[in-house]
């Protein structure tokens, strides 16, 4: 489940819409949530998992604390992360 929390209105809004498309493409700034937002759709998906995040090397540490904090119900045994990719399964 994901971590309890409240979604700023505008960051509720880009979920729904994501949900209702599909397909997207999120370009917001820095510093507006966008990791949050996915990790709120990757779990709305949880039953779609794996799971595959492509990010810079630089992030994927960062993309790794998120995954901890914000969705604790995923056992850190089904978390990798490598090189080229983190993922769940």
């Amino acid at each position: 489940m994901l971590k309890e929390t409240n979604l700023y209105h505008y960051q509720q809004k880009v979920v729904n819409k994501i949900l209702e498309l599909k397909r997207v493409f999120v370009h917001l700034d820095m510093g507006l949530g966008k990791t949050l937002q996915a990790l709120a759709i990757a779990h709305y998906y949880l039953t779609d998992w794996p799971l595959l995040i492509l990010t810079p090397s630089s992030m994927k540490f960062a993309w790794e604390e998120a995954i901890r904090v914000w969705l604790p119900s995923v056992p850190l045994h089904h978390l990798q992360v490598s090189n080229f990719y983190i993922a769940f399964y």
